[in-house]
């Protein structure tokens, strides 16, 4: 999760750089997808650690 929170602060950091609203969208769409990843990440994790236990 720690390097989640910073990755998503240094793409944020980015976004506010660049005055390119194209730019803009893209570190937008980028932090959306490194969260969407972070919960298939935990999901994962979540039912192996299900599979281990039955």
């Amino acid at each position: 999760m720690d390097d989640q929170k910073w990755l998503i602060e240094q793409i944020e950091q980015l976004r506010q750089s660049t005055s390119d609203y194209r730019e803009q969208s893209f570190y937008l769409g980028l932090k959306d997808f490194v969260r969407e990843q972070s919960k298939r990440i935990d999901q994962t994790q979540r039912e192996l650690d299900g599979r281990m236990w039955e």
